[in-house]
């Protein structure tokens, strides 16, 4: 199996005796291990326990993961293998041991040999790839002693930290295969790296000053900018007020002084990014405590090897510029992840704006020569490096909630993490987990878009690729989707998509279903399945928690298309991932101008103005929406009346949106969610309310609830010059009571089962807090999302989860009919 490959074996003190001569009982295993076991120090960790056991025998990485042969006393070869799950490196995360006795062969020494990339080609690959790492101490420390050979060398790393994802081409996980392989590593760092004792020993990005890639300054045209210390000058041009791209791990952030209100003005004009949040990253935890609140949990998300942006609730006296997050009370924060960024926040000694570097929605930078090119007219300064990003892989957003970290976004640090699909999906005697017949690529969502690949009974989620409207976006996430599939040698069989017509996402399965073609050596033409969207909130948050068992879903968002082709957003489904029924909604209205509405919420404001008024809206409309131009008004106005150019809404993003707008707080939206986030921010400012009144109506197996009067109620608060707090603040509470109301309803209907909540509306804490609090108060199990986010980032998941238990249907029934 192993012939022609290079090993490393030791014969000192420790290493085994020939147990046959001693008489010692022997054994010899061989011995498979799946999970992240490549890149993280796996093999070393082998090495050592096996002399530490004083066993012989080899290990080395192929596709699967690591394959080892342990031979020796047989007591010392089980404790062996207990070790591999007990004491693993802390990157590392074994998902499963396979053993195998096999013939000994009385060796006396361990080797580590070469990696087998010829292993498993004809298979699966089935090792997983280690998300990125950030920076561990002992490299930081390294870095900043000026006696070591790599002292503020931006590159530093080992096999417990540093780039990992965003360089890996192919699998095993080995230089050769990564983008740091033209770099020829010099004596020292190639000593280091054949040391199975040594920290770097098979640190694939291992590099020094002498050997490894470097960072300068260019101007905004290309021409490298002579300076000593390319960072150093960097952070002096950012404390000057300057705008500076800066290459980092998966990508370009464009940076500036995050306490200068000129700067970040500058920055969003520049960037066409007039209000959506800006990240901030500042150079330690005290750093962050200057400008926001923060506990223990908070602290241990921040410093973590993730290093994610948290949100946190900003310090009144917080010395950063209002223009970062506008209006809010939450803001995004990060710790440096990289040796480059704690050189430059070393310097700049101010917190710094890290946002993405690309104009607004439009992928991330990853190359020096785009960068420059479509980068140009926002910053005025490049820091950038030679080591190449192999895929875009943008920061990963999180929050606290009751002691336990929630997704916003999905990426680096994180992805591709692999997720298991349900375990009572696998059948007795022929375990989903055993069969190779299903390869399901899943394409999410329009917004937000992640796809999602599943190998055997594991889910493969990828990074956050964002919105699919430009054009530049949609080959992005044709490119992703391939890069995945290749890493993980998977070529799908099954395409899912979601059942809107329109939706981009589903016109690029449609294209990958005529690139793929029928899988190699395979017949049979590739197997289309489209998913309810709101069907794929339900399925994501069962799923996640390994649950497939009927619920009550409480899929609350923007936008989905409907059964009835409405636009759905305000469900309550009872079901799991083989189906579902809606048994549960809002009131629907007509959406006039379909996707502009999302952006001008007057549009449904004045829909429901119209609907509850009838005779006195027009009055109203003139009234509440003073800052929309009259011919609009008029324009939408005569579409209503005439029932054109609209389409029957019943979702409650949109509701968020209308109340916003009729309460006077927001009557356009700048970014995705702007108004429902200032609904909640309005709502926070006051005290806890009465709720309004909601009609629980409806015929059939729906529940419907009718809104009339929770409208007039708003309107006539408006009038009579209500605080606009505590309409929101009512409006939240109208939406908890009745929403436990309803669950109370139908399970007199349907019996009680656990209740899961999914969709973009459950990242608003206030109505999450409530919810769960009053639901668990009547005696609910409430699931909600922690490991994908609630929004449409987690719609991929949901949508391979539900096309595998489908198929697995599927093929039961066919073998039940032979």
């Amino acid at each position: 199996m192993n012939d022609g490959l290079k090993p490393y074996s030791h014969n000192g003190t420790n290493s085994h005796q020939n147990t046959a001569k001693s008489g010692v009982s022997c054994s010899r295993k061989r011995i498979r291990v799946y999970g992240i076991v490549q890149g993280v120090g796996f093999r070393p960790f082998v090495y050592r326990h096996a002399h530490q056991h004083h066993l012989s025998g080899w290990v080395c990485n192929d596709a699967k993961g690591v394959v080892i042969e342990i031979e020796g006393d047989i007591t010392q070869v089980d404790s062996f293998v207990s070790s591999l799950i007990e004491c693993s490196p802390p990157q590392s995360r074994v998902e499963r041991i396979d053993t195998e006795e096999i013939a000994p062969e009385s060796t006396c020494d361990f080797q580590i040999l070469e990696s087998n990339r010829s292993e498993g080609n004809d298979s699966i690959c089935e090792t997983s790839i280690s998300p990125d790492l950030a920076f561990c101490d002992d490299c930081l420390r390294e870095m900043l002693d000026p006696s070591d050979r790599r002292f503020r060398y931006p590159f530093i790393n080992c096999t417990n930290c540093g780039p990992r994802f965003s360089i890996v081409c192919g699998i095993p996980y080995d230089r050769p295969y990564t983008t740091m392989a033209r770099f020829e590593m010099c004596a020292d760092c190639r000593r280091e790296y054949e040391d199975p004792l040594d920290r770097r020993y098979h640190a694939q990005p291992i590099a020094c000053p002498v050997c490894g890639p470097r960072v300068w300054l260019s101007h905004s045209d290309g021409r490298e900018l002579e300076c000593s210390d390319p960072v150093l000058h960097c952070a002096a041009l950012l404390r000057d007020g300057k705008i500076a791209a800066i290459k980092g791990l998966g990508g370009f952030h464009l940076a500036c002084d995050a306490t200068s209100e000129t700067s970040v003005r500058l920055l969003r004009e520049r960037k066409h990014r007039p209000r959506r949040p800006l990240a901030v990253m500042a150079s330690d935890l005290e750093a962050i405590r200057q400008l926001a609140e923060i506990g223990k949990e908070e602290e241990d998300l921040l410093s973590g090897v993730e290093r994610p942006i948290v949100l946190l609730k900003k310090r009144e006296d917080s010395p950063l510029a209002d223009g970062v997050a506008p209006g809010l009370d939450e803001m995004g924060v990060m710790l440096p992840y990289t040796p480059l960024h704690v050189l430059l926040c070393q310097h700049a000694e101010i917190p710094l704006v890290m946002t993405s570097g690309n104009l607004s929605d439009e992928p991330l930078c990853i190359e020096n020569d785009e960068a420059l090119e479509r980068l140009k007219g926002i910053a005025d300064v490049f820091l950038m490096h030679d080591r190449d990003i192999a895929r875009p892989c943008d920061d990963s957003v999180m929050r606290m909630w009751r002691g336990q970290a929630q997704f916003i976004r999905r990426s680096r640090g994180y992805a591709p993490t692999e997720l298991r699909l349900p375990e009572v999906l696998k059948e007795e005697g022929n375990k989903a987990g055993e069969d190779r017949s299903i390869s399901i690529l899943a394409v999410g969502g329009d917004l937000k878009n992640t796809c999602c690949l599943t190998k055997r009974d594991i889910a493969v989620p990828s990074q956050h690729l964002g919105d699919l409207e430009l054009v530049v976006s949609q080959e992005h996430a044709e490119r992703s989707r391939r890069d995945l599939a290749t890493l993980l040698a998977v070529h799908p069989n099954v395409i899912v998509s979601d059942r809107h017509p329109g939706y981009v996402s589903k016109r690029l399965a449609d294209e990958a279903e005529r690139e793929l073609g029928p899988p190699p050596g395979m017949s049979e033409e590739i197997v289309r399945i489209e998913v309810q969207h709101h069907h794929a909130h339900l399925a994501a948050c069962l799923a996640e928690h390994g649950r497939d068992e009927p619920a009550f879903g409480l899929t609350w968002d923007g936008t989905g298309y409907g059964d009835d082709g409405a636009i759905w957003g305000g469900e309550t489904l009872l079901g799991d991932l083989a189906g579902y029924q809606r048994v549960g909604c809002l009131e629907s209205i007509p959406l006039v101008g379909g996707d502009r509405a999302v952006k001008e919420t007057w549009r449904v404001g004045l829909a429901w103005l119209q609907k509850a008024f009838s005779s006195d809206y027009e009055a109203l409309s003139a009234k509440f929406f003073k800052v929309v131009p009259n011919e609009r008004l008029q324009m939408v106005d005569e579409a209503l009346k005439r029932g054109i150019q609209s389409v029957p809404c019943c979702s409650m993003g949109r509701l968020f949106d209308a109340v916003a707008s009729l309460a006077g707080i927001a009557d356009y939206a700048g970014y995705e969610g702007e108004a429902a986030i200032g609904l909640e921010q309005a709502a926070k400012r006051s005290n806890p309310v009465q709720p309004y009144e909601i009609t629980l109506g409806g015929c059939g197996d729906v529940l419907q609830w009718e809104l009339g009067s929770l409208i007039t109620d708003i309107v006539n608060d408006r009038l009579a010059q209500r605080s606009p707090y505590e309409i929101a603040r009512a409006f939240h509470e109208t939406l908890v009571r009745y929403a436990c109301e309803s669950i109370s309803y139908l399970t007199e209907r349907w019996g009680k089962h656990p209740v899961a909540l999914s969709g973009g509306c459950f990242q608003n804490r206030l109505l999450l807090d409530g919810l769960v609090t009053s639901l668990e108060g009547e005696g609910y199990e409430v699931l909600v999302h922690r490991k994908i986010p609630c929004n449409d980032g987690g719609i991929a998941f949901g949508q391979a989860a539900i096309a595998f238990r489908r198929l697995r249907d599927q093929k039961t029934a066919d073998q039940d009919k032979g």
